[in-house]
């Protein structure tokens, strides 16, 4: 799943939108056979990499081992779904308590971060724990009348809306919606959810999704409006202006048509199809900018772009703890802008920050190590399969709840990790949003043991 996935969205999804648009694949790239076959040839070193893991007995037995220890320490634990209820919860205080109601959110960006914020960071994934208990009975494969509470259900979805809203945070939300379709597709191809039991129910889903795309489409749009102004605003403020403008067909209308317009002076486009939501399934043409800026590049600006990766990857830690070492390194800023923001020059070195342009962390590679990235990748991914496969049991089909969490982000997940859109950021998922998932968990679950062990 991984490797089609990504593939999908790094490349193969292009030849199915685009015969859906009907329209050319080669149409905004400026090297179409060489983005597309770089992108093809890393897809062949995946399945290899994949190959000779799968052969190897030695690291076999490693993954093995590693599986072994989660279930040691319960994270294949499916047992207590109270316990499940009790991280949703944790997740939605989390939320809610990293920022002040009652200041702008560019005001809270620009104060020293405290510790407690990075470490509040760590319960993110959990806000997905929803999409999970929606399939609970298939992912403990037991055929009883297993009950969920639907209220609770629904009051998450709408609590994981209004968080969405009052930050401004687009993918939060429809990440949530897609990680259910993400889910229910594995637990098919898995044989754990049979279709023909719920084949009325998918129908009538069907039937009430259709009229409401358009609506859908609207959401996303006011999210791009309210994208402008929303760090000048509180929560409550940011909340009640979408909530203003959603109905208000002119303010769409002139977005788009000022979108159009700047996009028009922007070489480095990123609208490949003419629907903005494709433009998010599928990042050819991003790999094409980047690609075209490899091949134009200067040699001091490649050292410059080594130079921003080396500090990107710093971020990884909290900024108390980097203080320790270098209480000169400014974390806010290297987070204030990406790869591809550099790239594009929308973003000068001790001048200006602040944007936060998708990038490809693959071509990036390219950039940096040339052709070499071919074999830094098959030796990454080796390891990559060794550790994440031991989250999945393929003997009695069954995955570790926590790896869920983590299979998608817009920002980043494990089934379009090889999709990341920079270096840092995919270092960042193996060793700062993973190992916070599992402490964190452990910690919680000794707190509920401690306080609710007869729920």
């Amino acid at each position: 799943m991984v490797i089609f996935i990504s593939h999908f969205i790094n490349l193969g999804g292009a030849f199915y939108l685009k015969t859906v648009e009907l329209s050319l694949l080669t149409n905004s790239l400026q090297y179409p056979l060489s983005t597309i076959s770089n992108l093809f040839f890393v897809n062949i070193i995946l399945i290899f990499a994949h190959s000779i893991y799968k052969k190897n007995i030695n690291f076999l037995n490693l993954s093995l081992k590693i599986r072994n220890l989660l279930k040691k320490y319960k994270f294949y634990d499916y047992t207590n779904i109270n316990f499940f209820y009790f991280l949703a919860f944790i997740a939605i205080f989390s939320k809610f308590s990293y920022f002040d109601f009652s200041s702008t959110l560019q005001e809270q960006t620009l104060r020293d971060q405290p510790l407690y914020r990075d470490l509040l960071a760590g319960f993110r994934f959990f806000i997905f724990f929803p999409a999970i208990l929606v399939f609970f009975k298939y992912l403990i494969k037991t055929e009883n009348n297993f009950k969920i509470n639907n209220f609770f259900i629904f009051f998450f979805y709408g609590v994981i809306f209004l968080y969405s809203l009052s930050i401004n945070n687009r993918s939060l939300f429809f990440d949530s919606l897609l990680l259910l379709i993400l889910i229910f597709l594995l637990l098919f191809f898995l044989d754990l959810i049979i279709i023909k039991k719920l084949s009325f129910k998918i129908f009538i889903l069907i039937i009430l999704i259709f009229p409401s795309i358009n609506f859908i489409e609207k959401i996303s749009t006011n999210f791009l409006i309210e994208r402008t102004l929303y760090k000048d605003r509180t929560i409550p403020e940011n909340i009640k202006s979408f909530g203003t403008i959603l109905f208000s067909n002119k303010n769409q209308e002139n977005y788009i048509k000022n979108l159009d317009y700047l996009n028009s002076l922007n070489y480095w486009d990123e609208n490949y199809y003419s629907n903005s939501a494709l433009n998010r399934i599928n990042i050819l043409l991003i790999h094409d900018n980047f690609n075209n800026i490899g091949k134009n590049i200067s040699p001091k600006k490649i050292e410059t772009l080594k130079n921003i990766q080396l500090n990107k990857l710093l971020t990884i830690f909290p900024q108390p703890i980097i203080d320790i070492f270098n209480n000169k390194y400014d974390k806010r800023f290297y987070n204030s802008f990406s790869t591809a923001s550099y790239l594009y020059g929308d973003v000068i070195l001790g001048e200006t920050t602040g944007a936060l342009k998708v990038g490809s962390a693959l071509f990036t590679l390219k950039i940096i190590f040339g052709n070499m990235y071919f074999l830094i990748i098959l030796i990454f991914f080796i390891p990559f399969f060794i550790l994440f496969d031991s989250f999945y049991n393929s003997e009695n089909k069954s995955f570790s709840p926590y790896i869920i969490l983590l299979f998608y982000s817009t920002s980043l997940g494990l089934f379009n990790f090889v999709a990341a859109p920079d270096i840092s950021i995919a270092l960042h998922f193996i060793f700062r949003s993973l190992p916070e998932v599992l402490f964190f968990t452990l910690i919680s679950r000794f707190i509920f043991e401690k306080f609710f062990k007869n729920s």
